[in-house]
């Protein structure tokens, strides 16, 4: 737009003139600084004449006249862009050094093309800087301004992408936190479960609870999986980390559900085993007080006491045959507990039963050789018994809660650091968006 005649141009046009318009101008100004010839004065030879015009009908001329042509129309679009927006052109603006005269050949639009006197030289230089580097600037900024506006229609293109991608991703997040608030009634029944006595009256509700636990965990899996597709739609900080809080609440309870839910399990297998084995102790410790009772029978050698002697003691071994099957069952309900000690002394007391049995025959059928043998047998078993009795715990039911602790011990130390970590981003949740999981995890 700066107007000039390009080289190829100028070589074909050297002597060819700006448009008619420029040229009538720069004569006016030419003949403004001249001054009037004295009637002495002769006129200038023709040697010393500006060159002549050149034909107008020549193909170089038609080719300098359409190029000023069409410089005017740009200079005409120009001035009408600087009227609209006077901002743009600053009168002011000149040139940091002066247009040395190869420059104003190089210009093309204003300057004659050619030989040119000094001082009209620098008298369309003085026109130059008035008029013509206002409509340079002007064209300039109206292209810098046009340029601009391209860039912000492109701005504003992935501006309102990121604004729309942001938005996909808030509605994933508000997706997910609703589906975290549904997975929360169980999520809080089982917290509350896991910090509460287990007790008979409340396995019931363990179980039930239990069978809730893989809907909600496929509930969170979603959640979490929206929330990782909100991530990648959005793009700033506090955004992706609000998307990591929800997706760190989503994960956690997951965890807590899945350390829970063996907890339970645990706290269910424990405590059946425990009401099985209860009742295995109990038949243990009334068939002990009734092999008491019959030995005193024995000593009497009465054979209706003998009889009697043997008949109940038949009694206490179909109990202790009772007991090792409830054993055998109580061990199966809970296989983390170790029963052995019990189920050793009861194997024992059962030979010992079997030896004191008969004796009590051999006794009623006067063979006292063998009364000799089976009572020599029955005192050793019956040490043996003894032995055995004293490696049982005083309370038997340590022997169940101590392997429950061991069993469960890695999953309450997982469900500890899940729910605190679950509480954390409940809690940046809360104050982000004011939303309540209702998470009894606090």
């Amino acid at each position: 737009m700066s107007g000039y005649v390009p080289r190829h141009a100028r070589e074909k046009t050297d002597s060819a003139l700006p448009a008619e318009a420029d040229l009538s101008r720069a004569e006016e100004d030419r003949a403004d600084s001249e001054e009037p010839l004295s009637s002495s004065d002769e006129p200038p030879s023709s040697s010393d004449t500006a060159p002549s015009l050149p034909d107008t009908t020549s193909p170089d001329a038609e080719v300098s006249a359409l190029s000023a042509e069409v410089l005017l129309e740009a200079i005409v679009d120009a001035d009408k862009a600087v009227h609209e927006h006077p901002e743009l052109a600053d009168p002011l603006i000149e040139p940091d050094e002066p247009l040395e005269q190869a420059e104003l050949l190089r210009m093309g639009d204003a300057v004659l093309v050619g030989v040119v006197p000094e001082v009209e030289a620098d008298t369309a230089l003085a026109r130059i800087r008035k008029r013509r580097w206002p409509v340079t600037i002007a064209i300039l900024l109206i292209l810098i301004v046009g340029s601009g506006a391209i860039t912000y229609a492109v701005l504003s293109s992935q501006a309102l992408e990121r604004e729309a991608r942001r938005t996909a991703g808030y509605e994933l997040l508000d997706e997910a936190i609703a589906l975290i608030q549904e997975s929360d009634q169980v999520v809080v029944s089982l917290d509350t479960a896991t910090t509460t006595e287990v007790t008979e009256s409340n396995l019931s509700e363990r179980e039930v609870l239990l069978k809730r636990v893989p809907t909600t965990q496929e509930t969170l899996s979603s959640a979490e999986e929206k929330a990782l597709s909100a991530v990648e739609l959005l793009t700033a900080t506090d955004d992706r980390e609000f998307a990591q809080h929800v997706i760190d609440a989503a994960v956690n309870r997951q965890v807590l559900l899945t350390s829970g839910e063996a907890i339970i399990g645990k706290d269910i297998e424990a405590m059946n085993s425990a009401l099985i084995f209860g009742q295995a102790w109990e038949v243990i410790v009334n068939a002990d007080t009734e092999l008491r009772a019959t030995t005193q029978l024995s000593k009497t050698g009465s054979y209706n006491e003998l009889q009697e002697a043997i008949e109940r003691n038949n009694t206490v071994l179909t109990r202790l045959q009772q007991a090792q099957t409830l054993l055998a069952q109580a061990q199966e309900a809970f296989e983390d507990a170790d029963y052995s000690v019990v189920t050793e002394y009861v194997a024992l007391k059962i030979a010992s039963v079997h030896l004191a049995i008969e004796a009590d025959q051999a006794l009623f059928d006067g063979d006292i050789e063998l009364v000799n043998t089976k009572n020599t047998e029955f005192t050793l078993r019956d040490a043996a018994v003894v032995n055995a009795a004293g490696k049982i715990p005083s309370d038997p039911l340590t022997m169940i809660t101590l392997a429950y602790e061991a069993a469960t011990a890695e999953n309450y130390a997982l469900y500890d650091s899940a729910r605190a970590n679950a509480a954390e981003a409940d809690g940046y949740i809360r104050e982000y968006v004011g939303v309540e999981t209702q998470t009894g995890v606090q």
